[in-house]
Formats: structure tokens, C-alpha cells, sequence
């Protein structure tokens, strides 16, 4: 049997498994005819669950039964760097609809024609696409555009701009003809944050969305994908998954193909654990680098504060944790998403502990980095913006 196991890049329909409560809040808002943000951090499975959705006519059970006929466009925001004008947009997502109604006419398929062609006579602009969108309604058809990255837009000087943002807004609210299923590392209020110069007195942008972030995996999900190794995992293994992964996808996947790969390789018992955990360490990297510099400053506090209590044999007396520990009151919210995101848990002799060992891994090898040459140790702490009362007291260390 060949490793089950697949990390390092998304998974298709056919292999995507779980994440049922999910499917059925987008599946419930599109055949409302609403808009729905799927937010997570990196590697959370964003892209796996917007390919699964992607196929929904195939494996969504719902849709066929439907009044109305949906037609689903995947799209991804890096991809479309390479596009010059905004038209581009409407052209790359139109282009698979169009090539369906040239080659499966229908009698709605030569109006529906016709309007395309005015709208893209007309650079696609915000009018003449609505009264394209009239015509798919009216042909029973609701066109789901699925945009991957989504925030990859705010630094696309092309797209971050007021015309194409309200232009998605407006027409997606309507029309009736057009639902956004998109994808974003930052949630909803951040997005309208951020576009508040582009449109200081208007509604915000991204109010047609609903949230919906992606956590940890359930037990029954983490259970699900372990069944995947039939019966070469026993409890213990189970047990040892868990706990580095934290039930993150990514750490929960890459952490059961690493141990199945070293097992095959005759390591046994402890000896397969460190094995496994060294291998995880080290592809992980990158994965929490890019976390940390997802996350805002508030969050990295928490996450350092957190640790700080839980590497003492590592890092000794050097620094103050327990002078630390007490500020955690002052996150109360971040301290609540990083429990639903599955970093943090509640602990048996600290409050709080770091849910995911390959995280506290990680940590401590920053921070021991960060001993061994002081003035860098500064540097870092000073970086994470910590409080000055904090800073104080690490910059004290004799």
C-alpha cells in the first residue's frame, strides 16, 4: 500500500475529505444566492475546499435538484498578476461559460451570446455586465466565481482599486445571477479595513459576504484521515500525530506521511517518533515562518508569551515568562481565535498551552537562536512590537 498521505500542495475533489459542517453553510448560501469568505491561514486547506466546491455539481448533493443551474469558474488572484486592464478579469472568468454555450447550445445560449459580446465591446464595464448577468438570470443560470487568494488583490495595482471592488459588490448584489465563493488568509474586517481609502463613505465592500473560517480539523475529520493508513497506525501513533500537528491539515498530513515513510524505513517505537519529529521539524519551517508572518502583532504576543512558559529546560531563567504571563488578560480575543484555530488549548498546569508541537519546536529554536546572540534576540522581541513594560524587562537581562 502506498503512503495515503498527501502534503505540500492541495488536494483535489476526489482526495478532499471532511470538513462537512463547512460544505454545508457554503452549499446553503449559494443556492441562496449569497456570497461566502472562506478565511484561514496558510496551509489551513482553503484551496482543497474551493477545489471540492469547484466540483459541487459533481459532489455536493443539492445543486441538481435546484430550480436554478449553476456554472462554477475557478479562479486564482496570483494568476492574474499577468493581467494588464481589468477587462482581463471578466474575460478569463466569462471565457469557460461562453465555450459551454457555443458548444452545448441551448435555446437562452444566443441571447446570452450577444450580451457577452456588447459587454465585451464595452470593456466589460459595470453596466453593460449587469444587463449580461439580467440575461443569465433570466436563462435560470447563476454563474459562482471562485477566486483563490483573494487578498492577493490589495497588492495588485491593477485590481485594488475602487471600480473593480464595487464592481464585484454591485453586481454580485443585484443581479441575482452572481454568487462569490473566495478565499483570504485575513478576515472580512480586515479586507474592509483595508479598502476604506478607496472608499471612505460608501457601504464597505465586502459586506455581501458571509465568514466562514477554516480551523483546526474536528476529531471525527482528524479520525477520518487517519483511516486512510487502514491499520499501520496504532493509538500511540495516533496519540503522537496529534499532538505535533495539533489537528492543523497540514501538520496532521505531513506528520502521518512522515511517520509512515520512517516506518517503512524499519524505525519502530520512540525511534520512530524522533525520526518523524525531526523530519516534520524540518519541512515545517517554512509553514510556520509563513504563519508567524500572517499573523498581526497582537497574536505573535500571545504566541510568545504562551511558549515562553512552556520551554523552561530550554531557555532556563533567562527570560521573565512568568512577569510575561499576566498580560494575557489584555488578548482576550486573540487568545479566542488562537483556540479555535487549534494553536492554543487549555492546559493542565499553565492556563493556556501550545497546542501544536511542531510549533513549540519552532519557537524554541528561534528564541535559543536568539540567546545565543544577544543583540539579535533583542532585535527579534523588539520586532514583535511588545509592550514597553516588556521590552524593559527583556532588555534588562544581565
Amino acid at each position: 500500500m502506498p503512503n495515503p498521505f498527501i502534503y505540500g500542495r492541495a488536494l483535489s475533489a476526489p482526495e478532499f475529505l471532511g470538513r462537512q459542517p463547512e460544505l454545508r453553510r457554503i452549499t446553503s448560501r449559494l443556492l441562496n444566492g449569497q456570497s461566502i469568505a472562506v478565511i484561514g491561514g496558510p496551509n489551513t486547506g482553503k484551496t482543497s475546499l474551493l477545489n471540492f466546491v469547484y466540483d459541487a455539481n459533481r459532489y455536493i448533493a443539492g445543486y441538481e435538484t435546484s430550480s436554478r443551474r449553476f456554472f462554477f469558474v475557478f479562479m486564482d488572484a496570483h494568476v492574474l498578476r499577468s493581467v494588464k486592464m481589468q477587462s482581463g478579469f471578466w474575460v478569463m472568468a466569462l471565457r469557460s461559460l461562453i465555450d459551454y454555450l457555443k458548444n452545448s447550445p441551448n435555446k437562452h445560449s444566443e441571447a446570452l451570446i450577444t450580451a457577452y459580446n456588447v459587454a465585451h465591446q464595452n470593456s466589460f464595464g459595470t453596466f453593460v455586465l449587469e444587463q449580461f448577468l439580467i440575461v443569465l438570470h433570466n436563462s435560470n443560470l447563476r454563474l459562482v466565481l471562485i477566486i483563490d487568494e483573494f487578498d492577493d488583490f490589495f497588492s495588485n495595482p491593477v485590481f485594488n482599486k475602487a471600480e473593480f471592488y464595487g464592481g464585484l459588490r454591485s453586481l454580485a448584489s443585484r443581479t441575482n445571477a452572481l454568487s462569490l465563493v473566495i478565499a483570504s488568509r485575513r478576515e472580512l474586517q480586515y479586507l474592509n479595513d483595508g479598502t476604506k481609502t478607496l472608499n471612505p463613505l460608501g457601504s464597505p465592500y465586502f459586506n455581501i459576504f458571509t465568514e466562514l473560517r477554516l480551523n483546526m480539523l474536528s476529531k471525527q475529520d482528524f479520525q477520518q484521515l487517519l483511516k486512510k493508513a487502514k491499520h499501520f497506525f496504532n493509538r500511540k501513533d495516533t496519540a503522537f500525530i496529534e499532538t505535533v500537528s495539533g489537528r492543523h491539515p497540514y501538520l496532521a498530513q505531513s506528520a502521518a506521511s512522515l511517520l509512515w515513510e520512517v516506518r517503512e524505513d524499519g524505525k519502530k517505537g520512540i525511534d520512530s517518533y524522533n525520526a518523524a519529529g525531526g523530519e516534520l521539524y524540518r519541512e515545517s519551517k517554512k509553514h510556520f515562518n509563513d504563519t508567524w508572518n500572517s499573523w498581526t502583532d497582537e497574536i505573535r504576543k500571545v504566541v510568545a508569551i504562551v511558549a515562553l512558559s512552556h520551554i523552561p529546560s530550554l531557555l532556563g531563567d533567562t527570560l521573565p515568562s512568568n512577569d510575561l504571563a499576566h498580560n494575557l488578560d489584555d488578548f482576550l480575543p486573540e487568545i479566542e481565535m488562537l483556540r479555535e484555530i487549534g494553536v492554543l488549548s487549555e492546559g493542565r498546569r499553565e492556563k493556556w498551552e501550545i497546542a501544536q508541537g511542531a510549533l513549540l519546536w519552532w519557537l524554541a529554536d528561534e528564541l535559543c537562536r536568539g540567546i545565543r546572540n544577544e543583540s539579535n534576540f533583542t532585535a527579534w522581541f523588539k520586532e514583535q512590537k511588545l509592550l514597553k513594560n516588556q521590552r524593559q524587562k527583556i532588555w534588562e537581562i544581565p
